[in-house]
């Protein structure tokens, strides 16, 4: 950044009180600021988080130049509601990636509304006279979606879609290569988002590393990291390894650190360019976060599921640079909803008091608050949970009423955590209710705060899945776990039965459902979104052949529902058992009264396919 004219006198007036190293940035020499991103990044597989293999060698030496926040936790499981908390501070905040279902999802529907006291990082940096640079190969990371309008350029590096993501060299490429771009003459916000963790995790040399020399790993993985075996069971759940054997986890874990160690090269690369013009980094603060971990076959699980594990919860946090003291290791519990209160304080942008959940984790002397002011917990949030994770116990709470709640024999699970966040499944009601009151106090105002976006109707219709329904207590359902070993006699519990976020009745007679569902008020004509089972469901032998009639959540045909208004953002509709025979309910389309046709989408078949690589499609 080039100096302005007296800069150099000031420095030296304020060295002679100021006995500490100061963050604390005249307006016109705020430091520049480069964040990144590591998509699907764990903690613990980094070396200086204990990981036994030198995987983060780069990044290791970084985290001793500045703060290491050791038990650092995601607020959620994915990306779409991660980085909304990352970049907004706020456990609840609509979606500011690409459109993915913005007809079907709560938090991606474009009629939802921000609080209007809400503010994005990207928001905040671009008023503070920030030039605004971006590279990612995240294909929802673009320059189209809210959080792609603040950049002044924002570049998506795109890989061939059967490949899924570009590799983290070329995205460090198109980082360093924006840098050399950038108006010196202004401060520099750089983000850079790395997809390498995710799947698939293709080999950057031709096996993987950290395993011995003569393991058969291609007769069990693709050069993918995927499984070759156990096809059909995670054809019908994808997340499921319960079939891994000690030797293929290692294997899996092998792929994962492979990639995550080729991410460190490359990222010294782009610390390397930085430091030609800022040796010190005194002028450039350097910030490395992930929005969620990933499940490397722990209790049975895969990639990013909502699961709660700390696989998928606790991830890296590293800030260095810019007056930051070196050497800091904090080992208190921080959240991804605290790094935007802590850069806006470090910068110093002007921000009303109540705009972020989360709370500044460093003093304007460069060293961390927590350690003098430690967090009990950290909390999870999103449309299908609420949680809250302390050092010995994890609740998670589902909504009420919901679906999932009934699958999960109530809306509570209580896990008592050991060490190393190892669970075990505990019935505890007093512990229950104890740290579900603590959950409430921290999260009931930013959900209502979050439903208070719905305030109009769309000019079209939209669509509410089962699994976002609110059902009543009078009729009973069966929850039916689908996965490699189900079979057609699995099914043959009389009544409603809940098979893959699906209403199906098979046998018997069932009672109407009494089913709410949350949305802006009005007059809606509502119709229940339903796909036949098909001839293959009926057939002794046959059912796993049928498994697409279970797998596809897009309705075949609608059945009327009649006229229904929504009254404080509730609308009520029974929903008769006739409909669910042999065909499945997978939503409710509602369309406003006046209404539109529904527009035929455009549809990205490159994209689409990129998408169905990564596994966001089916």
């Amino acid at each position: 950044m080039t100096e302005r004219p007296g800069a150099p006198l000031l420095a030296l007036l304020l060295a002679g009180w100021m006995a500490l190293p100061s963050v604390a940035f005249a307006v016109a020499e705020r430091p520049s600021v480069v964040v990144v991103l590591m998509d699907t990044t764990r903690a613990d597989r980094f070396h200086s988080w204990g990981n036994e293999h030198e995987t983060t060698p780069v990044l290791d030496r970084l985290a001793a130049e500045g703060v290491q926040f050791r038990r650092h936790y995601a607020n959620s499981h994915a990306t779409r509601p991660s980085l909304p908390q990352i970049v907004s501070g706020r456990y609840f905040h609509p979606s500011i990636l690409r459109p993915f279902e913005p007809d079907s999802h709560p938090r991606d529907y474009p009629f939802l509304e921000p609080d209007p006291n809400a503010r994005l990082l990207t928001d905040l940096v671009r008023q503070a006279d920030y030039e605004l640079l971006g590279v990612s190969a995240h294909p929802w990371v673009d320059p189209s979606s809210v959080m792609g309008r603040a950049f002044h350029r924002l570049e998506y590096v795109e890989a061939p879609a059967k490949r899924g993501h570009a590799e983290a060299g070329e995205v460090v490429d198109h980082a360093i290569a924006l840098w050399d771009q950038r108006t010196v003459d202004r401060p520099t916000f750089l983000y850079v988002h790395l997809l390498d963790a995710h799947t698939p995790r293709w080999l950057p040399q031709k096996n993987p590393r950290f395993l011995p020399p003569d393991t058969a790993w291609r007769d069990r993985f693709r050069t993918s990291g995927e499984p070759r075996f156990g096809g059909e069971r995670r054809r019908w759940e994808f997340t499921d390894a319960r079939d891994f054997s000690e030797e293929d986890r290692a294997i899996y874990r092998a792929f994962y650190d492979t990639l995550l160690r080729n991410a460190d090269q490359e990222l010294g690369r782009l610390l390397d360019r930085l430091r030609r013009d800022d040796p010190g980094l005194a002028h450039t603060l350097v910030v490395v976060l992930a929005d969620h971990g990933e499940q490397l076959g722990e209790e049975g699980g895969l990639k990013h599921g909502d699961s709660l594990v700390d696989g998928v919860q606790h991830t890296p946090l590293i800030m260095a640079g810019a007056g930051i003291v070196p050497g800091q290791r904090v080992d208190t519990f921080t959240e991804n909803v605290d790094v935007t209160p802590t850069l806006a304080a470090l910068l110093q942008l002007p921000v009303a008091p109540g705009t972020f959940d989360g709370r500044s984790l460093i003093d304007l002397d460069g060293r961390a608050i927590v350690p003098r002011d430690p967090r009990p917990a950290v909390y999870y949030a999103w449309s299908d949970y609420q949680a809250v994770r302390t050092r010995r116990w994890l609740l998670r709470v589902d909504p009420p009423g919901s679906p999932q709640a009934r699958c999960h024999g109530g809306e509570t699970t209580l896990w008592r955590l050991g060490p190393n966040g190892e669970r075990t499944l505990v019935h505890d009601e007093r512990r229950v209710q104890s740290l579900r009151k603590k959950l409430e106090r921290r999260l009931t105002h930013g959900a209502a705060r979050l439903e208070e976006g719905l305030r109009h109707q769309p000019p079209e219709p939209f669509f509410v899945p089962v699994q976002y329904w609110t059902i009543a207590d009078t009729a009973p359902i069966t929850c039916v776990p689908i996965d490699g070993g189900v079979r057609r006699d699995d099914l043959g519990t009389p009544g409603w039965l809940l098979v893959r976020d699906g209403l199906v009745v098979v046998e018997g007679d069932a009672k109407p459902l009494a089913v709410t569902v949350t949305v802006p008020d009005g007059a809606y004509e509502v119709a229940a979104g339903v796909r036949p089972l098909g001839w293959l469901w009926r057939v002794p032998g046959m059912f796993e052949r049928a498994d697409s009639a279970l797998h596809d959540e897009q309705a075949a045909t609608f059945v009327p529902l009649g006229d229904h208004q929504a009254v404080g953002r509730r609308l009520q509709v029974s929903v008769p058992p006739q409909i669910a025979a042999s065909q499945r309910i997978v939503n409710l389309r509602l369309t406003p009264r006046g209404a539109g046709p529904k527009n035929a989408p455009t549809v990205d078949r490159e994209h689409e396919e990129r998408l169905r690589t990564l596994g966001y499609v089916e």
